[in-house]
């Protein structure tokens, strides 16, 4: 020991010993509380940064070692002198991070001081890097587990059919949009089929077999109507499952029927043949999500404009507009949508044609596949959070 420093700090009856000395490595001294025989004196050492004591076999199950990381810590004036400046530049930057080894042994066992070096456990970086990038880690996972649940739904759902593994994976990546885009996207499995169907389709007269939209659509206005009512009742608790409901709607509409000479023609054996029209599709989701959204944004422009002076005023966060704009506009603007479907429909069949229609057959597997890829998810998720939950 070179040059000792020793620093008495007194509060209240509290008395603090602070020394300091050079040393090849971090140790803290064990050896005197030997003296005390069996009894049991526990104590807690708080080291800064990450460190792996070095236990020898009498303290080793009696001792506990665990790591802390805080990314936005603060120091206290009154705690600064706790640390070196170094330290409390290295905090400001990146964070607090430190050790905590607790050892409850009879005194008995401490027969040599407590050597620490400085190294990290890969379990520990490992650990702080899934903290400190948890939403790049989420993402990557939840990609890896959407392909491999459709992978494995594949196998299970079409064990007796031809179905392209990579067609699956790509069904499985839609979980982006919830199960729902699963649901929805499992009609690509079967690219080769619709499209020899949307084949016979146009040849056995095309747009001839269609029924005429404006027969159904009445049916359409009454079951948004009960939707509507729904959302105006029920308050902002029913907003989501409100909207998932006009998404079906949409959905609904963006459908073709096929009139008894097309059933007929088409279907006569099968379980049945469903037609979207994609173009109509695109036409409700921009009109009636973007709508709203867009009304938002000029309600929170027009509350920034008139912050401070005289006249109307929006109060309340972001979250206050956007419901606003959804709730005043949802009813006016798909209601509007509805009475514009006939006009966009004559529109698109005159100038596109069949282009942008979907043919295909209704298939009995495909819940099967949505079940599957469900329980695959499930499982495969809650293995993740076991993993890095014990593993790390």
């Amino acid at each position: 020991m070179e040059e000792q420093e020793v620093t008495y700090r007194t509060m209240e009856n509290t008395i603090g010993v602070f020394l300091s000395f050079p040393a090849e490595k971090l140790y803290y001294p064990l050896k005197p509380t030997s003296v005390y025989g069996n009894r049991q004196v526990p104590a807690t050492i708080h080291v800064m940064e990450y460190v792996e004591p070095e236990l020898y076999p009498a303290i080793a199950s009696g001792t506990v070692t665990s790591y802390h990381y805080q990314a936005h810590f603060r120091v206290k004036p009154e705690h600064e002198n706790f640390f070196s400046p170094d330290q409390l530049r290295g905090i400001a930057a990146e964070g607090l991070r430190y050790t905590t080894i607790k050892i409850n042994t009879p005194s008995r066992n401490l027969t040599e001081d407590l050597w620490v070096r400085r190294s990290v456990p890969f379990d520990v970086k490992a650990a702080e890097s899934i903290s400190v990038h948890s939403f790049w880690y989420g993402l990557f996972f939840f990609v890896l587990c959407s392909g491999i649940a459709g992978l494995v739904a594949g196998k299970i759902a079409y064990s007796e059919e031809k179905v392209p593994a990579w067609r699956c994976l790509v069904v499985g990546l839609f979980n982006s949009l919830t199960l729902a885009g699963v649901a929805y996207a499992v009609r690509f499995l079967h690219e080769g089929e619709r499209k020899k169907l949307k084949k016979d389709f146009h040849g056995n007269g095309g747009l001839a077999l269609l029924e005429d939209p404006r027969k159904r659509h009445w049916k359409v206005i009454l079951s948004y109507v009960g939707l509507s009512v729904l959302m105006f009742i029920g308050g902002r608790i029913v907003f989501f499952p409100a909207f998932l409901a006009a998404l079906v709607l949409i959905d609904v509409l963006s459908r073709e029927r096929l009139n008894v000479e097309g059933r007929l023609q088409l279907a006569p054996e099968i379980g049945g043949v469903r037609i979207y029209d994609l173009k109509k599709l695109a036409f409700l989701v921009i009109f009636n999500i973007f709508t709203p959204s867009a009304v938002f944004l000029l309600l929170r422009a027009g509350s920034h404009l008139l912050q401070g002076g005289h006249g109307w005023r929006m109060y309340g966060g972001w979250r206050s507009h956007f419901f606003l704009a959804e709730f005043l506009l949802f009813l006016p603007v798909f209601a509007f949508s509805v009475f514009l479907l006939p006009k966009i429909d004559s529109f698109f069949r005159t100038k596109y044609g069949i282009k942008g229609l979907i043919v295909e057959r209704i298939y009995p597997g495909k819940w099967n596949f949505v079940v599957a890829y469900s329980l695959s998810f499930v499982a495969l998720t809650i293995c993740l959070q076991f993993l890095i939950q014990h593993v790390l």
